[in-house]
């Protein structure tokens, strides 16, 4: 203690008249109440600090359940109020039985509200999840936030929650997909064969988000059964909407136009008009499909053959 190792320095010096400190209780007693009052202030909101970074505007939008976090939330700032409500000087000495009072009832509060938060991520992983990809990134997130330990061993466990999710999601395509594959909604100014491409890589685009994300934690793929059941219908729906829908699709529109390019290339460019000594542009609409589709198929990647291009330019 610095004051013990002050007075033995002060003792050594012979020449000086030292004052001595009998009463090192009357000298202590405050300070070192002080010091665990603090503690306590200190702990309360390193607590406050770690329900806030739980029950976050995050985990609201993944969960859809914003009430309940809100309500717990609120119960939070209910039990900090009431400390900050004690009404005498907490730094007083002869206050501490009741101060000791008002914070064993805020520690026991906690620990029910813990329990509360523990409750709702259960309920809310289990059943309202909006977003797989969503809540994968939320549950990474938490890895950087300090929070309660049992709390971080709960989120541990939810893991399992978001694979299931993305299981449903990919049900989900996969009806879509086997729904409308022959007639797709498509946009009104993009030809048929590039509409029907660019459907089927919005889907696969939103499947395959979720799993770029899972692979900063592959186990969650392979050290379960749902996980490897949900990887392998990945990759069957993948390889459906890209060898065998685009793929297929691209192949056909290629054999098709082909031949069709260079039957309009032979063609003469004027033809006689409906008078006599009149001439018209002798334009097929169809080339005007084909050069459109060109240019579509172009910009989402696909290489279009030589004869088409040159009908193209």
């Amino acid at each position: 203690m610095q004051f013990d190792r002050t007075k033995t320095d002060i003792e050594n010096e012979l020449t000086i008249v030292r004052w001595e400190f009998t009463n090192q209780k009357a000298i202590f007693e405050k300070p070192d109440h002080m010091v665990k009052i603090l503690d306590n202030l200190k702990t309360t909101c390193r607590m406050v600090k770690e329900f806030h970074a739980i029950l976050s505007e995050e985990l609201a939008a993944v969960t859809g359940s914003r009430t309940d976090i809100d309500a717990v939330r609120d119960k939070v700032s209910e039990h900090v109020g009431k400390l900050s409500s004690f009404v005498s000087d907490i730094f007083s000495p002869e206050m501490h039985p009741d101060w000791e009072s008002y914070f064993r009832a805020f520690l026991q509060a906690v620990d029910n509200i813990e329990d509360e938060t523990i409750m709702l991520i259960a309920k809310t992983f289990g059943s309202q999840l909006n977003s797989a990809a969503g809540a994968f990134d939320l549950l990474d997130s938490f890895n950087d936030v300090d929070t309660r330990p049992k709390i971080r061993d709960q989120f541990e466990t939810k893991y399992e929650d978001v694979i299931k999710q993305y299981r449903d999601e990919l049900i989900k395509m996969r009806s879509l997909f086997e729904d409308y594959k022959d007639n797709p909604p498509i946009p009104k100014n993009m030809p048929p064969t590039s509409g029907m491409i660019t459907w089927a890589r919005s889907i696969i685009t939103r499947v395959k988000t979720p799993i770029d994300r899972f692979k900063t934690k592959p186990q969650i793929l392979t050290q379960s059964s749902t996980g490897k059941d949900v990887a392998k219908n990945y990759v069957e729906l993948a390889r459906m909407l890209t060898e065998e829908y685009e793929g297929k699709r691209f192949d056909t529109w290629t054999k098709q136009k082909s031949p069709e390019a260079i039957f309009y290339l032979r063609k003469y460019i004027l033809d006689k008009g409906d008078t006599p000594g009149s001439y018209k542009v002798n334009f097929d609409p169809n080339l005007r499909v084909i050069i459109r589709e060109a240019k579509f198929l172009d910009r989402i990647g696909r290489e279009i053959p030589r004869t088409i291009v040159n009908v193209a330019l």
